[in-house]
């Protein structure tokens, strides 16, 4: 009996022994094998997540090509792709090779009749994360017409120097106008105004003397004719008036009215007021107090520059057209825009097009940037010079340059330019140069 306990015991030993050696041996075989070979799915996947998204584009192709791409604040190129029709492409790279900036170009190329036409966009000095948004494509509510009905006002005195038609649905251009002089006691025609069930029509006159008036036509009928004298016209509630500096060569004021409720302020529902004309020591438009969301729309060309100011909201009581800056053109390329100013700016909007004799351009690169004078882009991929091989960026001209002293800044320009409805109060200003 005690030789059988022993021998057990040594057989439980021997046991013990050897499952330690297998066990240890097994152990040694695992620590052995990598990770990828034991699971590769597994590996890959997390490689995946640890890259973060650091620009989202969301197409606006409608048939044609367009690219998207993207280089360093430098201009180093990053990344670039070919988009397809309404995708949303992300890219992605891993944290440490993040940019601290993101210069992002759109490319369209559209053939019509054997003719290729480029457009290039380009926003610099975006943050990382930044998505790129398709436009909205809301507007006006469709409408249909029932007949036609005319307008007459006599009795204009000077003559009528600049005129507005508006309902809820937009500005109409007339059918016909007829101007029976220049100067004197003269009288107005707009005939053939589109009848629209149950509208009302704002029309408003700027006449010889410096009068502008304006009277509301309710619900016209087919066939039906309108006639005033010039002295049955009202004025307005309120007035922006603004005097004109003597180099002025043209202007444009005009005020529209949008809806009382979360206001959308890309789609008036009237043109209450306006003036496009010249030969003016000061011109003004109107506010009426029915409508409490305005919009105001200012741009007065001079000899050298033009200076321009719009808001959103309240009314205007006043604008100061900015004084002339001291500005020089140093570098006119469109990767290298360099000049000098001395008046500050928030950001940019520079043109280029080709050609520029007037015909209907083949290609346009319009960049907008932060402030600063200047601006940097980056080369375009060899793939796509060489896909285009029409595409001779040598040939494009300067256009215009638009310089920002008040407004967005350009990253709040970036995420809102698609957006219709824009922030309460909304104010631009900058000034335009142009013929370099």
């Amino acid at each position: 009996m005690k030789f059988s306990q022993t021998y057990l015991i040594a057989i439980n030993c021997l046991l013990l022994i050897c499952c330690s050696k297998d066990d240890s041996s097994i152990k040694e075989t695992d620590s052995q094998k990598s990770p990828l070979e034991e699971n590769p799915i597994e590996e890959e996947s997390s490689s995946e997540v640890e890259k973060e998204i650091y620009f989202t584009f969301q197409s606006f192709r409608r048939g044609w090509d367009e690219w998207i791409i993207l280089h360093d604040g430098n201009g180093v190129l990053i990344d670039y792709k070919l988009v397809g029709n309404a995708e949303e492409v992300v890219f992605k790279t891993n944290p440490d090779q993040i940019p601290e900036s993101i210069i992002a170009t759109r490319l369209q190329v559209n053939t019509y009749n054997e003719v290729s036409y480029h457009s290039f966009t380009t926003f610099t000095d975006l943050i990382p994360g930044s998505t790129w948004k398709r436009p909205d494509t809301m507007g006006p509510d469709p409408y249909t017409t029932n007949g036609t009905f005319d307008f007459i006002v006599d009795n204009v005195l000077g003559g009528v120097r600049s005129y507005n038609r508006s309902t809820s649905y937009g500005i109409y251009n007339p059918e016909e106008t007829i101007f029976p002089g220049t100067a004197g006691d003269l009288s107005f025609q707009l005939l053939g105004n589109p009848v629209i069930d149950n509208e009302n029509y704002i029309f408003s006159l700027y006449n010889g003397l410096g009068e502008n008036k304006y009277i509301i036509v309710e619900n016209p009928l087919d066939k039906e004719v309108f006639r005033f004298d010039f002295s049955e016209l009202q004025d307005y509630d309120n007035y922006l008036e603004i005097d004109l500096p003597e180099t002025t060569t043209s202007a444009y004021m005009s005020t529209f009215a949008f809806p009382e409720n979360e206001p959308n302020y890309s789609v008036a529902i009237y043109q209450v007021s306006g003036f496009i004309g010249l030969g003016m020591d000061s011109v003004k438009v109107g506010y009426l107090d029915q409508f409490s969301n305005y919009g105001t729309y200012v741009s007065i060309n001079m000899e050298n520059y033009s200076y321009a100011f719009s808001q959103t909201g309240d009314r205007v009581e006043n604008v100061t057209i900015l004084p002339e800056p001291i500005f020089s053109l140093e570098d006119s390329s469109v990767f290298n825009l360099r000049f000098a100013s001395d008046r500050s700016y928030i950001r940019k909007k520079v043109n280029w097009k080709y050609p520029t004799d007037g015909s209907s351009p083949t290609m346009r690169w319009v960049v907008f940037s932060s402030g600063g004078e200047g601006h940097l882009v980056g080369d375009l991929p060899s793939e796509i010079v060489e896909k285009y091989p029409e595409l001779k960026l040598e040939n494009l001209e300067l256009e215009y340059m638009e310089l920002y002293t008040r407004g967005q800044s350009q990253q709040q320009y970036f995420e809102l330019q698609d957006i219709h409805k824009q922030p309460n109060e909304s104010i631009k200003e900058f000034l335009l140069f142009r013929n370099f």
